[in-house]
């Protein structure tokens, strides 16, 4: 580790600068005391042999009272460097070591701005805001940002590197595996994506194949909040999709379909709500991936008797059905209630700002989906 580190000293080099004062403890050849670098490098390694100075000489070396001991220039480099040096003016204090980033001295390395000095600048991508956003998760973008360059190890590319394996897809059993195919067009992860995210929304004519979703993602409707929704459902899907096919690949197991999407909006759901102290945005997305449960007057009647109150016209009676119920230890019988149930709606105005992520919230294992005679 210490060579690697060792290795980087050239690109941290220029952004180290030394403050001449005394110049005692500055090394005239080899520390940056100049604009022009470490002099051995500027002037190259027969430097110290034509200016006849020695290589461990120090600035304060070559500094008398009567001024600086230089030979006369011959180089332009070498004039550069004389008409600097005679500039300078020695005193009292030892010399100082700071960082300089674009010629302004700093106490301290700050690395977001070195990084985007030296890194290599490329033209920004279309679908950088897909991967990179306010309420991005980690694991997830750098999955699906893997995914947009295509450098992850599907069997298609594994192929392709003369490898001798099965290349049909493990979710769906019908194709050959390929990131085009996982996502979407596989019916196995094509049902995912419309049961966790895009059923949700209400959009119809979905696109399914990969060019096709980022396109419409790029230009998804709706507000700020729906569209990094979007990109949030998305990068889930693509994460627990790939952790899936990883799944049966490696470990010989298969979940379902609603296993995964259950999955996919649990990861949200609690993600969100961890984000409610901390982006404006949570407590919104955090409601896209509410779980909900359809209940309508179809679902009322199965639970619940409905019938004309003989002696008040205008009202009606409600029942409860034998061994159906919604919430437990609700008796069937007025007159054996023991606690008094109230179902509100949870807004501002009926809780204030009462932080409900406090609260474990989690649904039953026992929910049965009501089917329709």
């Amino acid at each position: 580790m210490f060579r690697k580190i060792f290795g980087m000293r050239p690109k941290a080099l220029p952004f180290l600068k030394i403050s001449v004062r005394n110049g005692d403890s500055t090394f005239f050849w080899w520390d940056p005391w100049t604009p022009f670098g470490p002099l051995f490098t500027y002037l190259a390694s027969d430097g110290p042999s034509l200016l006849g100075i020695p290589i461990d000489a120090t600035v304060a070396d070559l500094r008398t009272t009567s001024g600086w001991l230089l030979p006369n220039a011959r180089s332009d480099k070498q004039l550069l460097l004389f008409s600097y040096i005679s500039s300078l003016q020695l005193h009292e204090g030892s010399d100082v070591a700071c960082w300089s980033v674009e010629d302004v001295p700093s106490k301290s390395l700050k690395s977001k701005i070195v990084f985007n000095i030296i890194r290599t600048q490329r033209q920004r991508k279309a679908w950088a805001p897909l991967i990179w956003h306010k309420a991005v998760i980690p694991r997830h973008a750098t999955t699906a940002w893997l995914f947009t360059l295509n450098r992850n190890p599907t069997f298609d590319r594994i192929a392709s590197w003369s490898l001798d394996v099965e290349t049909v897809c493990l979710l769906c059993g019908s194709c050959n595996e390929s990131r085009d195919h996982l996502f979407f067009t596989c019916s196995f992860s094509s049902a995912v994506w419309w049961n966790s995210i895009m059923s949700r929304f209400g959009i119809e004519d979905l696109p399914s194949s990969w060019s096709e979703v980022l396109l419409f993602l790029l230009h998804a409707p709706g507000n700020n909040t729906q569209r990094t929704a979007f990109f949030q459902g998305w990068q889930t899907s693509v994460y627990e999709l790939w952790r899936e096919r990883n799944r049966r690949l490696h470990d010989g197991l298969t979940w379902p379909a609603a296993r995964v999407v259950k999955l996919i909006l649990s990861s949200l759901r609690d993600k969100c709500s961890r984000w409610r102290l901390k982006v404006s945005q949570g407590p919104l997305l955090a409601s896209f991936w509410e779980e909900g449960l359809e209940f309508g007057l179809r679902e009322l009647k199965q639970l619940f008797a409905i019938k004309r109150n003989n002696g008040f016209p205008s009202m009606m009676i409600l029942a409860p059905r034998a061994g159906r119920s919604i919430i437990d230890g609700i008796p069937s019988r007025d007159d054996r209630w023991k606690e008094k149930f109230f179902v509100f709606k949870i807004n501002p105005a009926s809780v204030g700002d009462f932080d409900f992520s406090m609260i474990p919230r989690e649904w039953s294992d026992e929910i049965v989906k009501i089917f329709h005679e």
